[in-house]
């Protein structure tokens, strides 16, 4: 049954430093998938040692999956930028159990366990609530965006 999937999706996320799992009910995935190609793209704040960082997002819906990279990277080279971090939907127990699996894997030595797993956390609340719209404004009308 579903509670048996997700124990055993938490358990595999726990264990490994550089990964982070969830499940989302069908209403959420077919949200943050609708979202995703409606508004690919968004920035994300990560606090470290008393600052922060800044990883930019974009939404593949050809593999299902959020790419996060470095801002000024991407900012440099879009095309170059290296992956940093990747959220991959996985759809496979939708008909059969009624949720979706979400698994962010992270460059190691580029973040946290801890900023993976709230990344992840703050991609599901900017896309499936009402803090959507600034990801639709950044989208839409990104002159209203100061990134310096």
């Amino acid at each position: 049954d579903a509670s048996q999937v997700l124990h055993v999706w938490a358990t595999h996320h726990a264990e490994k430093a550089e990964l982070a799992g969830a499940a989302a009910e069908a209403a959420e995935y077919e949200t943050l998938v609708q979202r995703g190609a409606e508004s690919p793209s968004f920035v994300w704040p990560v606090r470290r040692d008393g600052g922060h960082m800044m990883l930019y997002s974009q939404y593949a819906p050809a593999h299902q999956m959020f790419v996060y990279t470095f801002l000024e990277d991407y900012r440099r080279s879009p095309e170059l930028s290296p992956p940093w971090m990747s959220v991959l939907l996985f759809d496979d127990l939708l008909d059969t159990k009624g949720v979706a699996l979400l698994r962010a894997e992270a460059e190691p030595d580029r973040l946290r366990k801890a900023e993976v797993q709230q990344l992840l956390t703050l991609l599901r609340r900017f896309y499936n609530s009402d803090d959507y719209d600034k990801v639709w404004a950044f989208n839409h009308f990104q002159r209203r965006f100061d990134l310096d």
